[in-house]
């Protein structure tokens, strides 16, 4: 695979390679943590005392400048009322596992600076999401046998040789697969109205919470007791919101169009084509003649020439809609999850980063297991109802 980035992450002094990095946190970004004399929790809303939100709304929201910009490590979490709400929810995660080492400490008679809490906290955090992300997240979208064929036997296909980095074809196509699966219209509470994934209610962007129906409901979206709101279909469809995209100011179709900016951007990195990936991958004949079956079709009815090859991320797209995911019978699932080239892609470069990141829990103790969940279990319901426990300074 291409190499596209030989950062390590973290901000790097030194030639590459030299290892000499650091991390962030409190001293880093002293913006990002409450008064050192509480202790460094991350700052919510409500302890950073937003302008303007109200009592009753700031534990809802992120910390916010005046203007309305959130205090965040990323912007881009604050894209939408889903995306904000969640690294809402990840603060508070952190702030109730910091809280529960603090009081355990406290009650054992052990002397702890805040610091120290601190570094320990981050660990189980970050290991508790990785946590999630190999156990949850690749099993449902790659398949249970994909995951635990590369856990145990190893990564055939993403062997960095020096340091680990995102390949391109992992970056520009294969982990785009999740532009198929967003809906038209999307519901942020229970019992409550869909909305347009544009609309203001939604969010519409870097916007503060100005009302109790932009609160997001987490049963709606993880699945709580089964009930929750579903993704569309793993396939070669976008929403039509997304082939007409409102804030691109262009009066040029494919400007505006999701599909074409992707298939653009693949172009423009020069990617091999889904046929070529698939063969450097060994995949069988019979197999890519499924995937390719569908993809000429489609090409045919909508009069594209893709006699010289397919983009590689519209081939993962028409490979899941044509065989999907692997199940742990040996079958596969069209649309419920990605296929063999997608989902090794994806799931080898996700577990070599955490592999070759020596602060992963993959990279630094393979054997680690949760502290919370059940009986070594620790899904993103249990990581989200942790966070309704975070104390409110």
């Amino acid at each position: 695979m291409d190499q596209q980035s030989d950062r390590c992450g973290e901000r790097t002094y030194g030639e590459p390679g030299s290892g000499l990095c650091i991390r962030g946190g409190p001293e880093d970004e002293p913006f990002l943590y409450d008064k050192p004399a509480r202790g460094l929790y991350l700052l919510t809303g409500k302890s950073n005392n937003n302008q303007g939100t109200g009592t009753t709304l700031e534990k809802h929201d992120l910390p916010r400048t005046g203007p309305g910009t959130a205090i965040i490590g990323d912007p881009r979490n604050d894209e939408n009322r889903v995306l904000s709400q969640l690294q809402l929810a990840f603060i508070r995660f952190y702030n109730a596992l910091y809280q529960d080492l603090k009081t355990k400490y406290e009650a054992a008679g052990i002397a702890k600076i805040p610091a120290e809490l601190y570094e320990e906290a981050r660990r189980l955090t970050t290991w508790h999401y990785q946590w999630i992300v190999v156990n949850e997240f690749l099993p449902l979208l790659c398949g249970r046998k994909v995951v635990q064929n590369i856990m145990g036997n190893g990564r055939q296909f993403y062997k960095p040789c020096i340091r680990p980095y995102i390949p391109v074809e992992f970056s520009v196509a294969a982990y785009r697969f999740g532009h198929s699966m967003i809906a038209q219209k999307v519901k942020l509470q229970t019992g409550g109205t869909e909305h347009s994934i544009f609309s203001s209610q939604f969010g519409q962007g870097f916007a503060k919470i100005t009302s109790q129906n932009q609160i997001v409901d987490w049963d709606v979206f993880f699945d709580f007791d089964g009930t929750y709101q579903r993704a569309e279909t793993l396939n070669t469809k976008l929403a039509s919101v997304l082939l007409e995209l409102p804030f691109v100011n262009s009066t040029n179709p494919g400007d505006k169009s999701l599909a074409t900016r992707n298939l653009r951007r693949a172009q423009s990195f020069l990617l091999p084509s889904g046929e070529n990936v698939a063969r450097c991958m060994g995949r069988s004949d019979s197999e890519m003649t499924t995937v390719t079956d569908l993809i000429h079709n489609l090409a045919s009815t909508n009069s594209v020439d893709l006699s010289a090859g397919t983009p590689l991320w519209f081939y993962i797209l028409a490979e899941a809609e044509a065989i999907g995911r692997m199940e742990d019978d040996g079958s596969s699932k069209p649309g419920e999850g990605l296929g063999p080239v997608g989902a090794t892609i994806v799931a080898e470069v996700i577990i070599g980063l955490l592999e070759l990141d020596v602060h992963s829990f993959l990279g630094s103790n393979r054997d680690w297991t949760p502290a919370l969940g059940t009986a070594g279990a620790f899904t993103m319901k249990d990581l989200l109802q942790k966070s309704l426990t975070a104390i409110e300074l």
